[in-house]
């Protein structure tokens, strides 16, 4: 799409209160365990049947929504997935799976593109099997993903590698972006580790420290100072609960997956009550970049990539300052000094 294109549609889908993109957990379950994983100990009986997502996904087709996220857990544990995928595609939306990629045959390669995906996004996290497996908490996930990704490619389907930086596999990042160029497919990578979504500290463990963040932030392919951009008072704010939201296995409604604050549940209220009546959200859409405690005012605003669910986990409120997120607009900040510098 456009680039221009889709920032009219995030700026009208944000001022009528369009759902425009929904990320719907189909499942805790999941086939392996690692370590830094947000959703560690959930219970996973009573998630949400096929039928109560048919009539979440047409109430969600009637409001507007056009970009629909199936994620977990691990989606495809889920024996309806595909009734689940043909019925997104048969509606409409932008479908994106979010997948662990290790269930991933050939002939599911080949199923999977039937259902039109917009693209499939996978975790890679090391460059090494060893790295990998020992995060994943299961030997020959490694090998299972590459894999995957050759079959999907094959049938045509676009592929994003998503890697979550952490102590264990940082070093390993130019190892990563090489089999993502070998393998032609896209990559990404995330920085910042959460805690879980009940608050347990354990997989924070694991995050990249201060010093860590600073050199990766000196390879352009992570951070370039020259299209840097200051982050402007409006962003401290984001998009949750104004054209993003969330839903869980179990139905709960939420402002996004890194804001686990329940809405309401889809099977007390239809989504459409709980998006244009909630409480939470009414207060949330009301907040002003002046009810922000100390950010506005904060000399590392310009460099801050400010997450409103990372405070609510952090503090138990949204309108706070992220901890985390003040260290690493520190870190930014002194990249681009040390950039200065060299110049």
């Amino acid at each position: 799409m456009d680039e221009c294109i889709a920032q009219k549609l995030e700026k009208i889908s944000s001022q009528k209160r369009i759902p425009l993109s929904v990320d719907v957990e189909l499942t805790y379950c999941c086939n392996l365990n690692c370590k830094h994983c947000y959703l560690q100990g959930r219970k996973v009986s009573g998630e949400l049947a096929t039928a109560e997502l048919f009539r979440l996904f047409d109430e969600l087709r009637e409001m507007g929504t056009l970009y629909l996220t199936f994620t977990g857990g691990e989606p495809l544990l889920r024996p309806d997935f595909y009734n689940l995928a043909d019925y997104a595609k048969e509606s409409a939306f932008a479908l994106v799976i979010f997948t662990n990629g290790t269930l991933i045959t050939e002939s599911e390669a080949f199923r999977i593109a039937e259902c039109s995906p917009l693209a499939v996004h996978i975790s890679l996290l090391g460059a090494e099997p060893e790295t990998h497996d020992s995060i994943t908490g299961v030997r020959g996930s490694f090998r299972k993903v590459i894999r995957a990704v050759k079959f999907l490619k094959r049938a045509g389907v676009r592929v994003v590698l998503k890697t979550a930086l952490m102590k264990q596999n940082y070093t390993e990042y130019e190892g990563i972006v090489s089999i993502c160029e070998q393998l032609e497919a896209e990559w990404q990578f995330d920085m910042v580790v959460s805690p879980t979504h009940w608050g347990g500290v354990r997989p924070l463990q694991y995050r990249l420290n201060q010093e860590q963040w600073k050199a990766l932030l000196k390879d352009k392919r992570f951070f370039s100072p020259e299209k840097f951009s200051p982050t402007r008072p409006e962003a401290l704010l984001c998009s949750a609960g104004l054209n993003l939201v969330a839903v869980t296995p179990l139905g709960e409604v939420y402002p996004c997956l890194a804001w686990p604050c329940s809405l309401g549940n889809v099977r007390e209220k239809s989504f459409k009550d709980i998006w244009e009546d909630s409480p939470y959200l009414t207060h949330l859409r009301k907040t002003e970049i002046s009810n922000v405690k100390e950010c506005p005012s904060c000399p590392l605003l310009s460099y801050c990539p400010r997450c409103p669910g990372m405070a609510f986990l952090e503090e138990g409120d949204f309108r706070s300052p992220s901890r985390t997120n003040c260290q690493f607009a520190e870190a930014i900040g002194d990249s681009l000094q040390q950039a200065r510098q060299y110049k």
